[in-house]
């Protein structure tokens, strides 16, 4: 079976949740090669060890301390998970042998279940991100041209090809990892919040001809600390955010992925942008106050502006 390196994210802020969350990492049947720790400088690691897991500093970010060269790892794969996702003691194995078995060059897990919200949740999804269920039993998550992905409904526990996977928890060969220069998105960081990296970074394994594949039947359990997400929900620019990061992911994955304007992209993405227009004014009704609206409409435009700015390619070349 193939051999693996675990890396976890963190900035300790949550020592009981880390501690399950490792202590998943070396219960599981299929044992890593090594577990390191990237932990934000400036922030202190835990008196405790579960075992000879390594501490390494790291400049902090969400992206700064995932998109790393990892020159070191000298395995076959490389699982990256954030610091609050506990893992069954099959995990590893499965995933291990989805990817073998399946050709994968990135497996994910089902970690936001999206199929399992409730009706409210789902219209919720539906409204605020255009987020809708597909009906493709053969298909993961679906990419569309408006930059937002449609998830299978009532999918099977098992692997399915996909055209993205979530962030929390990333297995990838070591080889196609390097291969994608991921580092060339750490522009993602620009407003201190990395929105909508998930899709970007999975989605760029597909655009350049890799394999991913989500397993829906992992046993994960997501203890949600929000250690990071917290501090962008509470943040007054937190529309502008949203809307500048998701517009720069658009243009980037799929209005110009290769350079060349894509016509369909543009028309879906117009529809989205409306779609939002009409939710923000409708939540800067509800709030009484302009804010909502004119933070977005400032962050859209910032994207677009930005955006083009962004030189490194999408796609790849071929050699």
């Amino acid at each position: 079976m193939l051999s693996y390196t675990v890396a976890i994210r963190t900035l300790a802020l949550a020592p009981e949740t880390l501690l399950r969350v490792i202590e998943g990492v070396f219960s599981q049947t299929v044992a890593p090669r090594s577990v390191r720790i990237y932990i934000a400088e400036g922030y202190a690691p835990p008196q405790w060890r579960v075992a000879d897991e390594r501490y390494i500093s790291v400049p902090k970010g969400m992206m700064s301390q995932r998109l790393l060269d990892y020159e070191d790892v000298d395995t076959d794969c490389i699982l990256m998970l954030d610091d609050d996702l506990v893992l069954g003691a099959d995990v590893s194995g499965r995933l291990l042998e989805g990817m073998e078995q399946g050709g994968y060059d990135l497996m994910g897990a089902d970690v936001c279940c999206s199929s399992s919200l409730s009706l409210l949740g789902k219209i919720k999804a539906a409204a605020v991100n255009l987020t809708l269920p597909h009906f493709n039993p053969r298909k993961g998550f679906v990419m569309r041209p408006s930059g937002s992905f449609s998830y299978p409904l009532s999918p099977e526990p098992l692997v399915l090809p996909s055209d993205t996977c979530a962030g929390p928890l990333m297995l990838w060969r070591v080889e196609s990892y390097r291969a994608l220069h991921l580092k060339d998105e750490l522009w993602l960081e620009c407003e201190g919040f990395s929105y909508a990296d998930d899709a970007l970074i999975s989605y760029k394994a597909v655009v350049n001809g890799m394999r991913v594949g989500v397993d829906f039947g992992a046993d994960v359990t997501n203890l949600d600390t929000r250690t990071s997400s917290n501090k962008y929900r509470n943040d007054p620019r937190r529309h502008f955010i949203r809307a500048k990061l998701i517009t720069m992911a658009w243009w980037r994955m799929n209005y110009r992925p290769s350079g060349t304007p894509s016509i369909r992209a543009l028309i879906h993405g117009t529809g989205k942008l409306l779609w939002m227009g009409a939710v923000m004014t409708a939540v800067s009704i509800a709030t009484l106050s302009p804010a909502p609206l004119m933070s977005a409409l400032r962050g859209w435009r910032q994207g677009l502006r930005e955006a083009r700015r962004l030189i490194s390619p999408y796609v790849m070349a071929k050699d």
